[in-house]
């Protein structure tokens, strides 16, 4: 979650930025692979949670660096329920900063060599402090979008807005944790795993004609020209539908304008009535013909019974 002048069109130059990020790990990427019945091929990962390496390029400038690690686990910060679904941990941080370290699994070694590694004091959370802006880093997204079933964490973006705001690395008030100071990591460096169909399904890059990739051009968002806006007097008496009424602007000048045809609504009902009103008559002239039809039939009957007992007689 980036703010809107995040980037500026001379580098990087920005108030404040929020970094929700997420896991890569190049091995792990090549290990999760499965087998499709429907086209009787192995389907391999092309990309992980979050393009780590291009975000590395983003926030190098404030010396801020993620790690291909991939942690699970669950931990609190205060009075808060914290869920690491699949998230990365920081490698680098500005010595100034502060961070929030807690205790994980590390995800990538237990599902490639099947051997569960617990890590305590991993870094997952930094907030640094420069002179005309800030910035925050946490290693896992997955607590605030909806993409799977894990506790949101949506405090926790307000506490740090808060925290940016007040230019202090303390939480508010009823939170008692606080953020350590920056202590070197010894993770490894993210490296792009060889996934050549990457940019098949890449929104950013596009394979280049003499090979690698290059990026795609990005369309730019249309600009609607703002419409004026007019106040018009849409009260009127009776008597006057079809005269011209008096409005004022915003400039209090009259202006005249003509009231508007009747809507395509008004016709429909106006046909709906019509047609309502002739299939009546229809049913009525059906209901009267039936009635004269039985009548004559009925005293036709009648006439036929008497000359039959006549004759008998």
């Amino acid at each position: 979650l980036l703010r809107s002048n995040f980037m500026g069109s001379s580098g990087i130059n920005a108030e404040y930025g929020v970094v929700f990020a997420d896991w890569y790990n190049g091995p792990l990427v090549k290990h999760i692979k499965f087998y499709d019945e429907n086209t009787k091929q192995w389907v391999v990962l092309q990309g992980g949670g979050a393009n780590i390496p291009a975000l590395n390029k983003l926030l190098a400038s404030w010396d801020i660096v993620l790690s291909d690690k991939v942690w699970y686990g669950k931990f609190g910060i205060g009075p808060h329920g914290m869920e690491y679904a699949s998230g990365t941990s920081l490698l680098s941080f500005p010595a100034d900063g502060r961070v929030f370290y807690t205790t994980l699994t590390d995800e990538a070694t237990e599902m490639i060599h099947n051997k569960e590694v617990i890590v305590r004091e991993v870094p997952v959370f930094g907030l640094h402090h420069m002179r005309h802006s800030s910035i925050a880093v946490y290693g896992d997204s997955s607590c605030i979008d909806n993409a799977g079933h894990v506790t949101p964490c949506f405090w926790l973006l307000e506490e740090t807005l808060d925290m940016i705001n007040r230019r202090s690395f303390s939480f508010s008030t009823g939170i008692d944790e606080k953020l350590s100071p920056w202590v070197q990591s010894s993770f490894r460096h993210p490296k792009l795993a060889s996934t050549p169909l990457f940019s098949k399904y890449s929104r950013v890059v596009q394979p280049a004609a003499e090979g690698g990739q290059v990026f795609r051009s990005q369309k730019v968002c249309p600009v609607f020209p703002a419409v004026e806006s007019r106040d018009f007097n849409d009260t009127y008496p009776i008597g006057q539908l079809n005269n011209k009424l008096l409005s004022l602007n915003s400039d209090n000048q009259p202006v005249d304008f003509v009231l508007m045809e009747e809507t395509e609504d008004e016709n429909s009902m106006k046909l709906f009535y019509i047609l309502g009103f002739i299939t009546f008559l229809m049913v009525l002239v059906v209901c009267f013909f039936l009635y004269f039809m039985f009548s004559f039939f009925h005293k036709k009957r009648i006439i036929l019974y008497r000359v039959r007992t006549r004759r008998r007689v």
